[in-house]
This record gives structure tokens, C-alpha cells and sequence, in this order.
């Protein structure tokens, strides 16, 4: 009978337990619905647009800085290859500075040893006289360029000087053209044509060459010029007075010719 009541009180005490437990569970349930019902907080549209411009325009300059970075890179390189380069060049600028400075020193000893022999060679002793005879008209007229009140060293010097061979042969070419002074332009040509050859004997190499005789050949205006009083035609007569050009042949001055 003890284990009757005892068993009965055990099934009271599970139904109410299980009661119990029923209860809790709808309290669950009613919460679960009442938690689905209330509205989850959702973004505003025009923030969301917001976010999405940032996102765009933050990739956006994380691009543009790459790139950025990507040129200062090849600027940094091309920098330093143009640092090496810089090094190489003011290296070869000692380098020709050197060289020039031995070439100048050189060509001053060359100069002067020339000069020196010249003034003790028989040829020029004979210019010299030649342009002495020349008339004081004649000579006042070129005194400037060729002169001899100072001595021969001076004479000498201002002969060899290549801007005033090219004066003397535009007042030879004036006299010619003009007619004037006939002998003494004869005897400035020949001063003329020696301090041409001893100009290019001062260096290595010529740097001037007269140009060729053209005597008999076709007129060609590009060498040569007809002397005013020279009858019209096509064939070089006669070579008056010779131009010349330089080692490029880029033509300095063209010759006088007499056309027949």
C-alpha cells in the first residue's frame, strides 16, 4: 500500500513537472512570436548610396596611388640612369677638356714655330715687299685688315688670321668688279693666295681649298660669279680670281670668271 501512494505521488509530481515545462514552452513560443513581430532596423537608401560612392571611390584612388607608386618607381629609375649618365659625361667634358688644352697648347707651339720660320723664308720677305709696293691709297684701305706700320710679326699675324683672308678677298673681288686699280689688285691677289696656303699650313689638316679651275667648262652659278665687264655666254673664258671653300665644301666664296 506504502508503494502504491509512493508511486502515485511520483506520477503527480511528473505531471506537474511536465505541466511546468508545457507552460514554459508557450511562454517561449509567444516570446519567439513577439521577437518576429518587432521590425529589424534596416539602412537608410541614401546611406547605402553613400557607403557604395566610398567603397567605389576608395578602390578608386587605391588604384590611382598604385599606379602612382608604380611611376615614381620608373621615375626613380630613370632618375638614377640619368645620375650615371651625368657622371659619365662630366668625366668625358674633363676628358676633352684635357685633350683640348693639349691640342691648344700644341697648336700655339705649332704657330709659333711656323710663324718663326716663315719670317726667316725667302717667299715671305718677297710678299712683304710686294705689299709694300702697293700704293698708300690702296694700303689705307685695307689697313685694317692688312697692314705693315707695326713690322713683319704684325704684317705676319694679321695675314694669318682666317676673318681677315676673307676680308681681302671681298676688297680683291670690289676692285675687280669695279675695274679699279688693276696693278695694285694684282699684287694683293698674290699676297692674298700666300697667306691662304700658310693659314692651312698652321694646322694638321687644310681647312680651306680653293676651288678648281673651271676654264673651259659650262658656267656654273653655284661656283663661280661673271665679272661685271665679261661678254654673255656659257663657257668659262678665264679665271679671274679664285674662291674657295671649306673642308665640308660648303662654298665660302665662288670665282670670278670672264665668260666667252
Amino acid at each position: 500500500m506504502g508503494i502504491v501512494f509512493f508511486l502515485i505521488l511520483i506520477i503527480i509530481g511528473l505531471v506537474v513537472v511536465i505541466y511546468r515545462l508545457h507552460l514554459n514552452m508557450e511562454i517561449l513560443k509567444d516570446k519567439a512570436k513577439s521577437v518576429r513581430k518587432i521590425p529589424l532596423p534596416t539602412s537608410n537608401n541614401n546611406e547605402n548610396k553613400l557607403d557604395k560612392q566610398n567603397v567605389i571611390i576608395i578602390e578608386k584612388l587605391k588604384s590611382e596611388n598604385k599606379e602612382l607608386n608604380s611611376k615614381i618607381d620608373i621615375l626613380n629609375r630613370k632618375n638614377n640612369e640619368l645620375l650615371q649618365k651625368e657622371k659619365v659625361l662630366e668625366s668625358n667634358v674633363e676628358e676633352l677638356k684635357q685633350k683640348n688644352s693639349e691640342l691648344l697648347k700644341e697648336r700655339t707651339e705649332k704657330k709659333s714655330y711656323n710663324t718663326d720660320n716663315v719670317e726667316k723664308n725667302g717667299e715671305f720677305e718677297r710678299i712683304y715687299k710686294k705689299f709694300n709696293e702697293i700704293s698708300e691709297e690702296e694700303k689705307e684701305k685695307i689697313e685694317l685688315i692688312l697692314n705693315n706700320k707695326k713690322g713683319k710679326e704684325v704684317f705676319l699675324a694679321l695675314g694669318s688670321q682666317s676673318a681677315n683672308l676673307k676680308l681681302l678677298w671681298e676688297k680683291i673681288e670690289f676692285n675687280i668688279q669695279k675695274g679699279r686699280n688693276q696693278e695694285d689688285t694684282e699684287k694683293m691677289k698674290e699676297v692674298y693666295y700666300y697667306f691662304f696656303n700658310l693659314y692651312n699650313l698652321l694646322y694638321s689638316e687644310p681647312v680651306y681649298f680653293l676651288l678648281e679651275d673651271d676654264v673651259n667648262k659650262k658656267y656654273n652659278p653655284i661656283t663661280t660669279i661673271p665679272i661685271n665687264n665679261s661678254a654673255s655666254g656659257e663657257i668659262v673664258k678665264e679665271v679671274v680670281f679664285k674662291g674657295y671653300r671649306n673642308r665640308k665644301g660648303d662654298i665660302i666664296k665662288k670665282s670670278l670668271v670672264i665668260l666667252g
